[in-house]
């Protein structure tokens, strides 16, 4: 391992200005010639320019040993790691030789003090082995070797040490016909190393310590091409291969049947290149180090624009201003090109040209330049029209005329247009002018006071869409559709708003009009950027905003596969056909400049686009813009808490998934593609499943920053594309598990619900034990109340009675009127007595439940019915009845409902027998008491005052009352009520 190639020492003819001059002319041939130079140094934050190794992990990321430090390099940035005397985990020396990187990915560099620092990329910190041999020949490590066993095997200049990791020793094994320098180690067996020492081969058996030389040729890399013998510099084929022939000139090859020389004499010992060491990386770009000057890469263009090209050649021998102004291409496939100097013709081959004479005036700025359908030139100028006649040659002005209405309206030309029929409209900053071929002069249509007239005079564009429809643009006015009368020669305009409810001639400068394949109509703008219009809305829509807004946007052409291509004063853009994907060309080594000037633009016949700007013009074919080199896929280099001032690494290798505390749920992940060439101008989109599951764009960042993560599972995704619009069909991907507080989890719910279950359970129980405690006091309250109640108020009613019983004993021959009262007294006294009796009835506990009702009932109708003819008889009656409880009001009521009836059947009707019945099901208490008296005809709405009663009082339960009566057929009285709502839970029954 170690350098991939390491030249001879070069004998220096040159000082390093000399030098200097020397690769600026080499690389400046490797830039016309497709192929790309890039050079870091100090001021780009490389640690030292004497740059010793270079080496690029498996990932993709490049390491650099220098005489001063160890340095990582993503493509964006340094990082570098030096020696600290003050930090235990920092590398063991800053000069360093030679870069390893192990089964594992770590990385291994080999210090000049002797030994090698082992760096582990998650942690950024160092093991160092130093190395205690006493032999300077032996200090320095050349080559580097894992086994199959993980045995660290190093060759240094004096042959072949084992490194014991446990006792960082290293063993030298001292066999005297191999020593030497130890330039490369395999393994060939279990036990048996391969080794190359100054130019010989041998195999090693490690256990028994037998060596014995081998034969082995060591043919370098060739490839015959074209009859050229070439040498590969890349061992393994990755697709991108440098070759170099006898002479040391340098070639790549990018397909099989494809090879360009890239450099004549690259490493000839005549030309004294201080060239110490390369790389070949996986993208197929050559990395050199030279000598105290830092790195550099040659790599072929990502894509290529055509800026090199005769056109801009001749400017540039010229010394002529390449301001482009207009372009066009006439019939014979000449190339027209005003300047803001004059006017150049080309032929089809792009290199015979001449300056077109434009007398009459001077400084003459070209605006637009059209040929009409009879092959003459029409040029617009800030100095009039001019027509070059195709025929004659003779050059003719049109300038406005004092005084004559059919001269052109202004000498400020600003666009020409043949429409469909052959017409020539000019676009002036005086109105639109309509060409007259037959009389040589023009119709001048301006800005009048009424709805269908121009927006404006200053007119930069016309198009036409249909038959009889054009449209116009103007500068700080707008757009407005046109309908053309060509008997009357007059117009009717009318004026298109932007969507965001700006005035319909709100100050919006069209720059160029579009009308692609599928019938859009585009309009390029100096400040809305791209826009398209709605006609059926009679709008104009913003297709692109944020940021795709694309500044100021100059000209509009479309390729043969339908895709956009846009001029702007920040570089070219391309819109996909069918899309809204925005593509960007920007690099300013691409491009004439990032600034394309309006009107400068031109589709050639051969389907090459042009893009003329302040030096010059790109010149290309749209359908040969691709990628030269694949992109590489997407990494997660580290996810960082969020926040910290001084984040560590969450990422861990060899985890599935990243586990993180709540406390840890807001994260920054960082992530890149190693791809180095252009490799600021990659996008990337990410998504986070489990959280949202629509594609974030990034350009300009590197992470991407969730914060406040609930606990669960996530997955981030993470794709990346060039510039191009080509996806990396590999995707990065990371689980990420958050957990939960404890307080957050299933189980703590579980947990909760279960105490909360219990508490209140427990409260409920607590509440219906008072409740119970509470019912049970007052039930020996009622029992008291009505024993005190039945012995008082039984004493006193006995006394009143008897007291009556005495007067009439004593008075026998009392007045009439004094014996009616005191009858009446005793009456009383007695219905008293049987009121309050079933009162304190009901008030004693005792009784509250259907059984002891019952029997009330039972007896009263059978005290009530005995000296009667009336047969009285109290069916399902059973102990049963008992567990029925049922309060003072419930008893009461019925009670008094029942006596009615009861009193009813016994006044009215005249019955032979009454039947008092008692049931329950399903949770209803039914009571029925039937005769088989005269009956009646029931009428519900009776308003007798008995009937009434009893309705009132199965209302005040929430009872049903039936009353079923007709004549001879007797009377049934049903009443029905729910019980089982008075049984708690607990079992209890309770009224």
């Amino acid at each position: 391992m170690g350098f991939l190639l390491k030249f001879s020492k070069m004998v220096t003819a040159f000082s390093r200005a000399s030098m200097l001059f020397l690769f600026t002319i080499l690389f400046s041939f490797v830039k016309g010639q497709g192929f790309k130079i890039e050079e870091w140094s100090l001021k780009d934050g490389l640690s030292n320019n004497v740059v010793k190794d270079i080496h690029q992990d498996k990932n993709g990321l490049m390491w650099f040993a220098t005489e001063h430090g160890l340095n990582s390099f993503d493509g964006h940035k340094f990082e570098v790691f030096r020696s600290n005397p003050f930090d235990k985990k920092a590398i063991g020396a800053n000069f360093l030789t030679s870069i390893f990187e192990d089964p594992d990915g770590n990385i291994w560099a080999a210090l000049s003090v002797g030994g090698v620092s082992k760096l582990d990329q998650k942690s950024k910190s160092f093991i160092t082995y130093k190395s205690k041999s006493k032999n300077p020949k032996n200090r320095e490590i050349k080559s580097m070797f894992w086994d199959r066993e993980g045995n660290i095997w190093l060759g240094t200049d004096l042959g072949l040490n084992f490194l014991d990791l446990k006792s960082r020793q290293y063993h030298l094994i001292n066999k005297p016909f191999f020593r030497g320098t130890i330039q490369e180690i395999g393994q060939t067996k279990k036990d048996i190393l391969s080794l190359k020492c100054d130019q010989r081969n041998y195999q090693l058996n490690w256990k028994t310590k037998e060596i014995k030389e081998v034969e082995k040729k060591n043919v370098p890399v060739i490839n015959s091409f074209q009859g050229i013998s070439l040498r590969r510099l890349d061992r393994e084929n990755q697709g991108h291969s440098w070759y170099v022939d006898q002479e040391g000139s340098l070639y790549y090859q990018f397909r099989q049947d494809s090879l360009q020389k890239v450099l004549d004499h690259f490493i000839s010992p005549i030309k004294q290149q201080n060239i110490e060491n390369y790389l070949v990386d996986c993208s197929g770009g050559l990395w050199l180090s030279k000598h105290g000057e830092g790195l550099c890469r040659i790599h072929p263009k990502i894509y290529d624009l055509g800026l090199f090209n005769p056109v801009n050649q001749f400017f540039a021998s010229s010394n002529i201003n390449a301001f482009i102004t207009a372009i066009c291409e006439d019939s014979q496939q000449n190339l027209w090109i005003g300047t803001a100097k004059g006017l150049y013709l080309f032929d089809s081959t792009l290199h015979i040209s001449k300056k077109i004479n434009l007398d009459f005036l001077n400084a003459i700025y070209i605006l637009e330049i059209i040929e009409d359908g009879g092959g003459d030139i029409w040029i617009a100028t800030n100095r009039g029209l001019f027509k070059i006649n195709s025929k004659t040659k003779i050059k003719q002005q049109y300038l406005p005329e004092s005084g004559n209405r059919n001269s052109l309206s202004s000498q400020f030309v600003r666009g020409l247009y043949e429409d469909w029929e052959g017409r020539l409209w000019v676009a002036t900053g005086s109105g639109l002018n309509l060409y007259q071929e037959k009389t040589d002069n023009f119709i001048r249509f301006y800005k009048q006071d009424h709805p269908n007239s121009l927006n404006g005079n200053d007119v930069r564009k016309i198009l036409q869409t249909s038959e009889n429809e054009y449209w116009i643009g103007y500068v700080r006015n707008g757009i407005s559709s046109m309908q053309f009368n060509s008997q009357a020669n007059s117009i009717k305009c009318q004026s298109y708003p932007l969507e965001n409810g700006l005035p319909p001639r709100a100050l919006v400068t069209v720059n160029d009009l579009f009308l692609d394949r599928k019938k859009n109509l585009w309009v390029g703008t100096y400040s809305k950027g791209l826009l398209i219009i709605d006609t059926i809305e009679e709008k104009l829509k913003f297709p692109f905003s944020g940021k795709n807004l694309i500044p100021n946007v100059s000209g509009i052409m479309e390729d043969k596969g339908g895709n956009l291509w846009l001029g702007s004063n920040n570089g070219i853009y391309k819109i996909k056909g069918g899309t809204k994907e925005i593509l960007y060309f920007g690099d300013p080594e691409e491009l004439q400049s990032r600034q394309f000037n309006i009107g400068a633009f031109e589709k050639k016949q051969s389907g090459h686009l042009i893009f003329g700007g302040i030096n010059g013009i790109n010149l290309f074919d749209p359908s040969s813009v691709k990628l030269q080199v694949e992109l590489n896929p997407p990494r997660i280099t580290a996810v960082y808490p969020f926040g910290e001032i001084t984040p560590s690494n969450l990422l861990r290798d060899h985890e599935e998934i990243l586990n993180l505390d709540y406390k840890e749920n807001s994260i920054s992940i960082h992530f890149i593609s190693y791809n180095y060439q252009n490799n600021k101008s990659l996008k990337y989109s990410y998504k986070l499943e489990g959280m949202f599951e629509d594609w974030i764009e990034v350009e300009d960042q590197l992470a991407a920053t969730f914060t406040n993560l609930p606990g669960g599972n996530y997955r981030f995704i993470l794709k990346a594309r060039d510039q191009l619009g080509n996806w990396n069909p590999n995707i990065a991907e990371l689980k990420i598990m958050v957990r939960p507080p404890f307080y957050k989890t299933a189980f703590f719910y579980v947990l909760a619900s279960l105490m909360l279950l219990f508490l209140g359970l427990l409260v409920y129980r607590l509440r219906w034990y008072l409740k119970l405690k509470q019912l049970k006091n007052i039930e020996k309250i009622r029992e008291r109340a009505a024993a005190d109640f039945h012995d008082e108020l039984g004493h006193r009613l006995t006394k009143i009675s008897l007291f009556a019983e005495t007067l009439f004993s004593m008075n026998p021959n009392m007045e009439q009127s004094s014996f009616v009262y005191l009858s009446k007294i005793k009456d009383n006294t007695a219905e008293l007595y049987h009121s309050m009796k079933d009162f304190i009835w009901a008030m004693n506990p005792r009784n509250d439940n259907l059984l002891e009702l019952a029997i009330l009932l039972k007896d009263f109708g059978d005290e009530l019915f005995s000296n009667t003819e009336i047969s009285f008889k109290a069916i399902g009656i059973h102990e049963g009845l008992s567990d029925i409880k049922l309060n003072m009001d419930w008893k009461r009521n019925i009670v008094l409902l029942f006596k009615e009836a009861a009193h009813n059947a016994l006044k009215h009707s005249q019955c032979k027998e009454l039947i008092l019945s008692f049931s329950t099901f399903n949770g209803l208490l039914n009571i029925l008491l039937k005769d088989d008296g005269k009956g009646f005809l029931h009428n519900p709405g009776n308003r007798g005052y008995g009937l009434i009663n009893m309705r009132e009082r199965a209302k005040r339960l929430n009872a049903e009352l039936i009353i079923q009566s007709a004549p001879e057929q007797g009377t049934e009285i049903s009443f029905s009520i729910q019980i089982n709502q008075n049984i708690n839970k607990w079992g209890s029954k309770l009224g």
